[in-house]
């Protein structure tokens, strides 16, 4: 039985820390990306038992992405399919971050059957998902669902009768504001009215947002100098869902979230979520 499992995306990401036009003497760094798949990645590394289900090519790049799966000792639901692997091209320095985005083979997701895990996982993570993804929600006891840019594009009306099943949604503040139409104070009422159960509004270097319909919560974010935001919402992710697997208070899992996020955004890449003893660590520190 797995802890948890993340259902998304599965790309090689090619970084470039520069201004933002890369010239002919950078090379990029090349390294497995995708939402889902680094919330899987930063999961593991906080010692939950975790799977991943997605999409790959059938050629060098699934290869990396699925042994980079096996180092971090997540279990990979790999469907290989007769189309490149993913690849996003991201130009990144400091908070600067612009993303240019070739599906291949995630595009196959909406085409995913998700109700034969159901009873193989306690919680289910959806990240950019596609629409036609949500209506597997139900079959789920637990689930979290971070919007991207596959549901900021669609709006309030559309997704409303799916939040009944949703127990934590996890969008930034411009995701959020875009599905609702409103600023993001507003539109986690109208998602908790709808029937969610915890709406967290990622702040970037503001912080977070937290309200369940009793307590509102509002957490700066821990002083930062950063070198690279790639992934540091789905390291946010991660520790939260983690913390709040584990029944912990929703300040202290914002909290968590916060802190692994900080240590992801002084480093290149990805996936460099905090382990455990290093959110400890940048806790005690601030």
């Amino acid at each position: 039985m797995l802890d948890v499992l993340s259902v998304g995306n599965a790309n090689m990401d090619f970084l470039i820390n520069s201004k933002g036009i890369p010239d002919k003497n950078i090379i990029p760094l090349v390294l497995p990306g995708g939402s889902a798949s680094n919330f899987a990645i930063a999961c593991a590394k906080l010692g939950l038992k975790t799977g991943f289900l997605g999409f790959t090519g059938r050629d060098a790049f699934s290869d990396l992405i699925i042994n980079n799966f096996k180092c971090w000792g997540v279990k990979a639901f790999i469907k290989r399919v007769n189309k490149h692997t993913g690849i996003v091209l991201v130009f990144t320095k400091k908070r600067f971050k612009r993303m240019i985005h070739y599906k291949g083979a995630n595009e196959f997701l909406k085409s995913a059957d998700l109700k034969p895990y159901a009873d193989k996982t306690s919680h289910l993570h959806l990240a950019t998902p596609p629409f036609k993804l949500l209506r597997y929600l139900r079959y789920f006891k637990s689930a979290s669902v971070d919007p991207g840019s596959s549901l900021s594009v669609i709006n309030f009306g559309k997704i409303r009768p799916f939040f009944k099943h949703i127990n934590v949604f996890i969008p930034n503040e411009l995701e959020i504001e875009s599905i609702c139409g409103c600023n993001y104070r507003k539109a986690a009422v109208m998602i908790l009215d709808a029937g969610c159960k915890l709406v967290i509004v990622k702040r970037g270097w503001k912080g977070c947002y937290a309200a369940d319909g009793e307590q509102e919560i509002s957490l700066k974010a821990f002083p930062q100098q950063p070198i690279d935001t790639t992934g540091a919402g789905d390291s946010f992710n991660s520790a939260f869902i983690n913390a709040w697997l584990k029944s912990c208070d929703l300040r202290t899992a914002c909290l968590n979230g916060l802190a692994s996020a900080h240590k992801t955004i002084h480093h290149l890449g990805p996936q460099n979520s905090a382990t455990a003893r290093e959110i400890k660590e940048i806790l005690k520190k601030y």
